[in-house]
C-alpha cells in the first residue's frame, strides 16, 4: 500500500495466557473490518478486529487496529457501516507527560539502523519505507522507521526485561520511529510513553495491563 494513503494509528491487543500455556497446536486465525469512522472529506479511520483461537476454540489472542485510510474516491466506503468516531489520542499529537528522567520508572533504548529490516526479514513486512533509505525519503521521511508492530515487539520486551509482562496494550502511535535513534521509555505501572531520549518529541504512547504476581 501506499503510505501516503495509509497511517497505522492504534492498536491494542489482549492476549490470553492461561489458554496460550497449554501447549502448541492448531490455530485459527479470523479478521474483519469492525468499524469505519468518518473524518472529513476523503478520509476515514477503518477498524480491523482479529482473533486467534486455539483448536478447541479458546482465544489466544484478540488484536484491534485503526488505520487512517486517505485519498479514497467517493463510494468505495458505501457498503462498509459507518460508526461514531471515537477521540484519537495520537491525532492530536500531545506532548510527553513526563520530562527525561521524571518518571516512576525510565530506560533508554538505542534503535538499531538496521532493526526494521531485520524485522521486515522475519515478519513479512518489509516494506520499502521501512527498510531502504532512499524509498523513506521517496515519502516524506528522513531515514526509515520501525513497522508498529516492531515498536509494540520493542516497548513489550522493554517491559518485560524490567519484569513487567505485560496482557493487555492500547498502543497509539503519534509519530514513526525513526531506525538509529536513542529513544526514552517511561511508565509509572498502566500508564507508557516511547519519546526521544531529552523527552521532547513523543512517538508512542498508551496503556497497559499486567498480571499480579
Amino acid at each position: 500500500p501506499n503510505p501516503r494513503h495509509l497511517l497505522h494509528l492504534r492498536h491494542r491487543a489482549t492476549h490470553n495466557a492461561a489458554a496460550a500455556s497449554q501447549g502448541p497446536g492448531a490455530h485459527t486465525v479470523s479478521a474483519r473490518v469492525a468499524a469505519v469512522q468518518g473524518l472529513g472529506a476523503s478520509k476515514a479511520v477503518v477498524q480491523v478486529a482479529c482473533t486467534v483461537s486455539d483448536d478447541d476454540g479458546r482465544a489466544l489472542l484478540h488484536v484491534q487496529d485503526d488505520f487512517i485510510i486517505r485519498g479514497y474516491r467517493p463510494g468505495q466506503l458505501e457498503a462498509l457501516a459507518q460508526h461514531p468516531a471515537p477521540p484519537f489520542e495520537a491525532l492530536r499529537r500531545p506532548k510527553p507527560r513526563w520530562a527525561a528522567g521524571t518518571a516512576p520508572w525510565h530506560t533508554l533504548i538505542d534503535v538499531a539502523p538496521d532493526l526494521s529490516r531485520r524485522y521486515g526479514a522475519l515478519s513479512g513486512d518489509a516494506h520499502p519505507v521501512h527498510t531502504l533509505p532512499w524509498a523513506a525519503r521517496l515519502f516524506g521521511h528522513a531515514e526509515p522507521f520501525l513497522q508498529v508492530l516492531a515498536t509494540r515487539t520493542l516497548i513489550v520486551g522493554q517491559l518485560a526485561q524490567a519484569g513487567v509482562c505485560v496482557d493487555q496494550l492500547d498502543l497509539h502511535l503519534c509519530r514513526p520511529v525513526p531506525c538509529g535513534a536513542r529513544l526514552g521509555l517511561s511508565h509509572d505501572g498502566q500508564r507508557f510513553e516511547l519519546s526521544d531520549a531529552p523527552g521532547a518529541r513523543l512517538y508512542a504512547c498508551g496503556r497497559f495491563e499486567a498480571p499480579v504476581r
